[in-house]
């Protein structure tokens, strides 16, 4: 992971460049691909896709485009019960919002079958603003007899 993760950040530029309407990025370590989370209109997909190919030759790793569903913006907006997609393809939904006592670190409950990197979504009918997307990484848990937090 630590040479994929190498990889990514000598070439960050590049991928930047490469692919318009990027939104973030991470290595999957289940399937071997660096995933590009990608916002563009409809019309623009196929162009990025054609573009996928040629960056996995130039990173010499495999990549993989998601496209979101909305662009993603910095946002204190995170609630329970929405959807969280997972990068295995799986869904789960958010939980309690929580803050680590000794961090002051804000974070969602997960259920523990959730996988470690997840995007969030709060669905909105078809065309009325408010999409919120935001990637969610694991960054703790804990298991003892006061807390099951993921």
């Amino acid at each position: 992971m630590e040479e994929v993760q190498k990889i990514i950040n000598e070439n960050k530029e590049a991928i930047v460049k490469s692919i318009p309407g990027l939104q973030g990025y991470f290595y999957d370590e289940k399937t071997g691909e660096i995933v590009l989370y990608v916002y563009v209109p409809e019309p623009e997909k196929e162009g990025i896709k054609k573009e996928v190919s040629a960056l996995a030759r130039a990173l010499g790793n495999p990549v993989r485009i998601d496209f979101m569903p909305g662009p993603m913006r910095n946002t204190a907006y995170l609630r329970g019960g929405n959807i969280l997609q997972g990068s295995n393809g799986n869904q789960c939904t958010t939980g309690f919002i929580v803050r680590d006592v000794a961090t002051k670190m804000p974070g969602v409950l997960t259920a523990g079958h959730c996988p470690n990197t997840m995007v969030y979504y709060n669905w909105v009918p078809a065309g009325q603003p408010g999409q919120v997307t935001a990637i969610l990484d694991f960054k703790k848990e804990m298991w003892d007899a006061s807390h099951d937090l993921q």
